[in-house]
């Protein structure tokens, strides 16, 4: 129950027990995810909108995180009018790094922000009758040093949760060597131990992933 683990840039991570299923949104991904990666040109692209507006369409998705947007500010809530949610919250890249967008439709989705980082976006969700959970989406910081305060910052959170959660992003971090592309067996520059550490602190456990292991291979 105290394993995680982090799928490059996937990762999701529970605490207590899962749903019976995920949300629809949160679904498999199909043959087509590859295209809509090939298609993506930055959250300041002019077909960026239309782009997510198909991936809702399609996934019939309610709820979105878009992370590395490296936009921010006006221009980054003027794309957010756009791309065909109701509501939206932003935490604003640093300068060109980072950038965690949450972006939802109202009639699927209550969202309360309880907490946010330049590394995280905690949020309470409920929808419909079903029980409230929690939500966090996380961008790591490529800077060790600096990510620190995330592991702190889960285990903060991780000490007043009662009800399910789950962790999904892009942690920057690997819990295991066989997820390093090209690696054999173990070697001090894969595994994460203050990654390992936090999760088994909090009781995590992975919940698994989809798609390609290393989801970067032909994104531009």
């Amino acid at each position: 129950m105290n394993e995680g683990a982090r799928r490059n840039q996937g990762g999701l991570l529970r605490k207590e027990k899962p749903p019976d299923s995920l949300p629809e949104y949160m679904g498999n991904a199909d043959s087509n995810s590859s295209r809509h990666e090939n298609d993506v040109i930055g959250a300041g692209g002019k077909t960026f909108p239309a782009l997510i507006k198909d991936i809702k369409r399609e996934y019939n998705a309610s709820f979105c995180i878009l992370l590395e947007t490296h936009i921010s500010g006006d221009r980054g809530r003027t794309v957010c009018k756009k791309l065909g949610f109701d509501n939206f919250y932003i935490e604003d890249a640093r300068g060109f790094s980072g950038g965690i967008w949450c972006i939802w439709d109202n009639s699927a989705w209550n969202v309360d922000i309880t907490f946010h980082s330049s590394q995280m976006v905690h949020m309470e969700l409920k929808q419909g009758q079903s029980p409230p959970w929690f939500l966090s989406a996380i961008y790591g910081t490529p800077q060790k040093a600096s990510r620190r305060a995330l592991w702190n910052e889960i285990r903060d959170l991780s000490s007043n949760i009662n009800q399910p959660w789950c962790l999904i992003g892009d942690f920057n971090a690997i819990l295991n060597d066989f997820e390093r592309k090209g690696s054999i067996g173990s070697n001090s520059r894969g595994a994460c131990s203050e990654f390992q550490t936090c999760i088994s602190d909090c009781g995590l456990f992975d919940l698994g992933y989809c798609g390609w292991l290393f989801p970067g291979k032909g994104v531009t």
